[in-house]
């Protein structure tokens, strides 16, 4: 039997260097952002962590795209 997939969501995971910590160990920060518009494209969203990257005191680590899909027969 054929299964379906469909799209239910999509976020992102900004992940944030704070420094070192007392042992010498790198800290993160993880900001999400949810909700974001189905249709959006990885430039989109690309594009608009560019612009929260530049509203932020920390460096940007990494950056994570998270969709959500359900599945049905």
């Amino acid at each position: 039997m054929a299964v379906t997939s469909i799209k239910t969501g999509t976020s992102l995971k900004l992940k944030y260097s704070l420094g070192l910590n007392e042992k010498g160990v790198e800290k993160f920060k993880t900001l999400s952002i949810k909700n974001l518009n189905l249709d959006s494209t990885d430039d989109d969203l690309f594009g608009m962590t560019a612009l929260m990257k530049d509203m932020q005191s920390n460096s940007l680590a990494s950056v994570k795209k998270v969709v959500d899909t359900d599945l049905s027969e």
